[in-house]
């Protein structure tokens, strides 16, 4: 694009000269050939980031209506996998969340997170509008960015521990583990 400098980077731009944009592209070749490496660089950063903390164990359980756990799972299907730590709506519609951990505030009383629309990359088959009689077997429902930015993917939330080391997500305490009783 600029032989001064000596890349050898080209560029070809098209346009179908009307106000809408929508037939317009600018391609390089060079970026597609790297695009591939730089988005498994960055799905591998993403894994790291999406790791639970050690203590992600003592968190699992129930909050209200939600349980919090620990999950593998895939992200964007054939890129990268791992575990993390899940929020799970129990109520129909409730959507899940994966919780990347952001740090402590409070002297480790306030455990900050951010909630990431996911891990699943479908909603539910059987959720309305998600299947018809005539795509059997096929998720018509993507989870879309417009849904993550919709239902608060990447909104911030706080854990929080009080005195006695007992846990609260979104206002709710956890519930202490069911208990089986012997006979």
């Amino acid at each position: 694009m600029v032989p001064s400098l000596g890349l050898g980077v080209f560029g070809v731009a098209t346009s179908t000269c009307d106000n809408f944009g929508d037939g317009d592209s600018v391609a390089f070749p060079i970026v597609s050939a790297l695009v591939p490496a730089v988005e498994r660089a960055l799905q591998a950063r993403l894994m790291r980031k999406l790791e639970p903390p050690l203590f992600a164990g003592e968190l699992a359980g129930r909050y209200c209506n939600t349980t919090l756990g620990i999950e593998s799972f895939v992200w964007n299907p054939g890129a990268a996998s791992g575990r993390g730590l899940v929020a799970r709506g129990q109520k129909p519609g409730d959507y899940p969340f994966l919780l990347q951990y952001l740090g402590t505030d409070d002297g480790g009383r306030r455990l900050r997170f951010r909630k990431l629309l996911g891990p699943e990359q479908w909603l539910p088959e059987s959720w309305p509008g998600c299947s018809r009689p005539e795509a059997l077997g096929q998720n018509l429902c993507p989870v879309s960015c417009f849904l993550r930015v919709l239902r608060g993917s990447g909104d911030l939330t706080v854990v929080t521990r009080d005195a006695l080391g007992r846990f609260e997500y979104e206002g709710c305490r956890q519930e202490p583990p069911d208990v089986e009783l012997s006979v």
